[in-house]
């Protein structure tokens, strides 16, 4: 099974590359392990599918995973804290637009350097204008008939282009070793210099390819991850005792003496609270929809009594599984949690509570779901025990998403970043209930219909 018919047309119907190239990623049957598949006569060189997944799966976990994750917060922390916000409250019209700057401007330094942003100062505002305009690219509508979506690409395109070929005229993208530094203002991180390393020893890889790559890259590290953040931390803030019970995390994840400009806690350990992770995969069962896409390369697929044909594609929406009864745990008849609606102990199992944990259970009259604000002695732990088939806002199988583990640091970082630093309260009524803007679906991250404004001032710490 492969996802190279859902590719093929993401490439060349939302990110623009070039007509004459699309047959070089159709060719590639090699798939991607490090033995290409029988029958491949690809050149090794021309793996394009092996080699994206090798330097994504080598430069997104262990230390790279690291190296990046900390150049994101600090990126981060050094912006917010350029905004001159002080000891007083200042209010502000909308969290989601400021984390969307805030977060994207941080992700996108953190893995393309700094010049991308700085030399391009509109890129953030093309970005966003791009990301809304995905599902009317994705039609493959006539330029005539949709010119915007077409043009802010075009910007974007070029904007990519022109930092390659500054990123290439002063730096070098072969430096890629255990000894080379993890991070140049340039090209960024060793990821993008991997990409451009492998894509540049494929003749069929123009500058106009290699643009639609990383516009491709940047897309699926922001589109699910953005919305994420937005969505953690507005829930959060909806609710004064949940603030408190994972502001306790945070504090136990705390280094009691950091370096000066370095991150005050273990990300790690943070991103390891039961709590802040069950928070963490609510927020993507119920605030990401994305259509899993899969083809029958080699001969048709058989499943029970149902016959997949041979090159057709199979779509699977994440969200038919997220929202399914038969699986996920509603909660009890005295206390019901609907999937549509946020539960933030969805994914805890606590050991004095049988109805608790996130798979579907048959319960008895008088059980609850409600726990006090502070722990049992023992603790609840996070649980993904039998939904991890329902849970998939990453994809799955061979090709799931390489970026999901600097997308879960970057999601909980966000938020323990912020909160450790500044206060943070909605100036929303009490029965404000943010509802999903499901015109994003099913292209990732269902931003917020509303704006939803805040205050915010420096923490006393």
């Amino acid at each position: 099974m492969s996802t190279k018919s859902g590719v093929l047309l993401a490439l060349e119907n939302i990110f623009g590359t070039p007509p004459d190239v699309i047959p070089f990623y159709a060719a590639d049957d090699s798939g991607v392990n490090v033995v290409p598949l029988p029958g491949s006569t690809v050149k090794a060189e021309h793996r394009l599918n092996y080699l994206q997944v090798r330097a994504a799966h080598k430069h997104l976990s262990g230390p790279g995973l690291g190296h990046m994750t900390e150049r994101f917060l600090m990126t981060l922390r050094r912006r917010i804290d350029k905004s001159q916000i002080g000891s007083e409250w200042i209010e502000m019209p909308d969290l989601y637009r400021f984390l969307q700057i805030e977060v994207f401007h941080a992700a996108v330094e953190a893995m393309c350097g700094s010049y991308l942003l700085s030399q391009y100062p509109t890129f953030v505002e093309d970005f966003w204008e791009f990301d809304r305009s995905v599902p009317t690219l994705f039609k493959a509508l006539p330029r005539w008939m949709t010119p915007k979506p077409y043009k802010v690409r075009d910007r974007l395109l070029k904007a990519v282009k022109r930092w390659h070929k500054m990123a290439h005229e002063n730096s070098d993208c072969t430096k890629i070793g255990a000894d080379d530094a993890e991070w140049d203002p340039y090209f960024g991180s060793k990821l993008i210099r991997a990409r451009q390393d492998y894509s540049l020893g494929m003749d069929f890889m123009n500058a106009d390819a290699r643009a639609a790559e990383d516009l491709g890259l940047i897309f699926a590290t922001n589109t699910n991850a953005i919305p994420a953040v937005g969505w953690f931390i507005i829930e959060i803030c909806r609710n004064s005792d949940l603030l408190f019970r994972v502001l306790q995390e945070v504090e136990e994840a705390r280094i009691p003496s950091p370096e000066i400009g370095r991150p005050e806690f273990d990300i790690n350990k943070v991103t390891n609270g039961p709590l802040l992770q069950s928070i963490y995969a609510e927020t993507l069962r119920l605030r990401v929809a994305i259509l899993v896409t899969r083809t029958p390369e080699r001969e048709d697929f058989n499943l029970g009594e149902w016959v997949f044909p041979k090159d057709k594609i199979i779509a699977l929406s994440s969200r038919t599984a997220a929202m399914n009864p038969n699986v996920w745990n509603t909660g009890t008849p005295e206390d019901p949690h609907p999937l549509d609606q946020f539960w933030a102990e969805r994914f805890l199992v606590y050991p004095d509570d049988p109805a608790s944990g996130p798979l579907r259970k048959d319960h008895v009259a008088g059980e609850k779901n409600q726990h006090s604000s502070t722990l049992t002695k023992t603790g609840p732990k996070f649980s993904m025990e039998g939904v991890a088939g329902g849970w998939i806002p990453y994809g799955g199988g061979q090709r799931i998403c390489p970026g999901r583990h600097f997308a879960k640091q970057e999601i909980i970082g966000t938020f323990a970043m912020l909160f450790t630093h500044y206060d943070i309260e909605l100036l929303t009524s009490a029965n404000f209930v943010p509802t999903p803007n499901m015109s994003f679906f099913p292209f990732g991250g269902l931003p917020p219909t509303e704006k939803v404004p805040f205050r915010i001032k420096q923490r006393k710490i």
